[in-house]
């Protein structure tokens, strides 16, 4: 379901399929998750998770969390805010399959529970001295405006990092600590207390009004204090919303052996930035967001404070319209005039609900990409070039597909897919055609033996579960054909667990491709193995 909805969102759709594709694709990654946490559930019982420890890219980790509550966001009248301070690493220590499913259901519940309002995600950290910075080449611009009074949230008052264990000589070892606050239902002092058992909502008329198993929070505390963090929460009483925060230990010593991400490539980065927007913690969000592209980021609260002598000292314009689409028509008619003389190199991007995309793109006449706002989305749309035969490229960008597509004048490359279900063939073969990769099939483990026997192939994607031969008896037959001995093998699996990626090491695999298999993770995967 995911891998189909993302090659349908790539084919040319109006705005309302791309709408109901992205939502195909997000309800699919919903039930995903809830199998999940089933299986995450059903591990802990038998102390049979174990959780890796690798270095994994943080803003990645979070934006795709937040990918997967975005569809839901326009069903009822509440916004996600998320603040990721550009000061934090780029790369930190940990299982990120398993912290993002601690951000899922967090995020979840806190939407679930909330009727109207904001949530909030933020990020911080604590001891992390000179680590590698998300744009370590930036400098901030000063002070920036602090949170508007205005949201209605629990100001983050935690003393978590209190709650670490202590090592000796160093009783507050560098951590990031997860904040996710909500104006939704609260807790009472009683409810709190049960709210990380299995199986147990707030009270009874909870499960009977908003479903859900119980399993969240429990799998979510069970995680933390498995990695050696920790877990709470904080409500003033009923009516007036919640707060939870989760820790994730780093080691202190760990920073100098980091590896190194390079910095996204862009034709240019803006000399400065504008944002406009008029509630001050979303107008923070995003100025943490644009810091990452550019050294001065100043933020208005309405267009009408920018004069035009201002707007020719930046080169990028954000602006998020009101809630009130009642109040559309005044700020687009600012907006218009102050852009009446707007200099060559501005550009113009726009933020909106995903429900009102288009009519805010329609009436600002600005590139409109759903709330809240992603650094990938930034970067893709600096990528992209100024001018009608950027149109494709733009709707790429606002569906999140925009990865680099290979010259199809260029010749093909040749990998042999192996995997017995016919639709995800289908699938496969469809995503690698992107990078003008030619597939051919083999749909069991001895077929594709043959196969290896009559070619050599750059790569081998293999199923380890398949009829007549498995994926695994069949690598071990494929390494001894000539030719094959430093081929990328890649094994395609559902079971992630160390144990299962040790056994296909063992049988000769040199790769490892978690299903389901989406585009960005088969891109990751290409560029691994030097074919992009």
């Amino acid at each position: 379901i995911i891998g189909m909805a993302e090659l349908l969102a790539l084919t040319p759709l109006n705005r309302t399929q791309q709408q109901y594709t992205t939502s195909i694709g997000l309800c699919g990654k919903a039930l995903l998750n809830v199998v999940n946490d089933i299986l995450t559930f059903a591990k802990l019982g038998s102390s049979k998770l174990v959780l890796e420890s690798r270095w994994f890219d943080l803003r990645e980790c979070v934006e795709g969390a937040i990918a997967v509550l975005r569809g839901d966001l326009g069903s009822k009248p509440v916004e996600l805010v998320v603040e990721i301070p550009y000061t934090l690493p780029r790369l930190v220590l940990g299982d990120m399959t398993r912290v993002s499913q601690v951000l899922i259901n967090l995020l979840s519940n806190a939407f679930k529970f909330t009727a109207k309002g904001f949530i909030v995600l933020q990020l911080e950290h604590y001891g992390f001295g000179d680590s590698p910075r998300l744009c370590p080449y930036l400098h901030p611009p000063g002070s920036i405006d602090g949170p508007d009074p205005a949201l209605g949230l629990i100001p983050c008052t935690t003393t978590s990092l209190l709650h670490l264990p202590a090592r000796e000589g160093n009783p507050l070892f560098p951590c990031l600590i997860f904040h996710v606050r909500d104006t939704g239902l609260g807790l009472t002092q009683e409810q709190k207390e049960r709210l990380f058992q299995p199986f147990c909502q707030a009270d009874v008329s909870t499960t009977r009004q908003f479903g859900g198993t119980g399993l969240g929070l429990s799998i979510c505390k069970q995680l933390a204090e498995l990695w050696n963090g920790d877990i709470g929460v904080e409500s003033e009483g009923l009516g007036k919303g919640c707060h939870f925060w989760v820790t994730l230990p780093q080691c202190p010593t760990s920073r100098d052996q980091s590896p190194v991400l390079p910095v996204p490539e862009l034709p240019r980065l803006p000399k400065a930035v504008a944002v406009v927007d008029a509630l001050g913690q979303r107008k923070e969000a995003l100025q943490q967001l644009f810091l990452c592209f550019s050294p001065r980021v100043v933020a208005f609260s309405s267009a009408s404070e920018i004069s035009a002598a201002q707007l020719h000292r930046f080169s990028l314009l954000a602006v998020i319209p009101s809630r009130d689409p009642e109040e559309w028509p005044q700020e687009q008619a600012c907006l218009s005039a102050l852009l009446a003389e707007r200099p060559e190199e501005l550009r113009v991007m726009g933020f909106a609900a995903m429900v009102e995309m288009s009519k805010v793109e329609e009436l600002f006449s600005m590139a409109t990409f759903p709330l809240p706002p992603t650094f990938a989305q930034v970067v893709s749309f600096l990528g992209v070039p100024r001018g009608g035969a950027a149109a494709g490229a733009m709707e790429r960008v606002r569906s999140g597909s925009d990865l680099s597509w290979s010259d199809p004048l260029s010749p093909p490359r040749r990998v042999l897919v192996a995997e017995d279900v016919k639709l995800n063939q289908l699938v496969f073969t469809q995503m690698l055609k992107r990078w003008n990769i030619q597939a051919d099939v083999a749909s069991n483990g001895l077929e594709a033996v043959t196969m290896c026997g009559s070619q050599v192939y750059e790569a081998v994607f293999m199923d380890c579960h398949m009829p007549v031969l498995s994926g695994f008896e069949a690598t071990q037959r494929i390494r001894e054909v000539e030719g094959y001995g430093q081929v990328p093998i890649i094994a395609l699996t559902a079971a992630t667990m160390e144990e299962d990626q040790a056994a296909c090491q063992r049988c000769g695999m040199t790769h490892f491709l978690a299903k389901p298999v989406t585009i960005a993770s088969l891109h990751a995967m290409l560029v691994e193995i030097s074919m992009l």
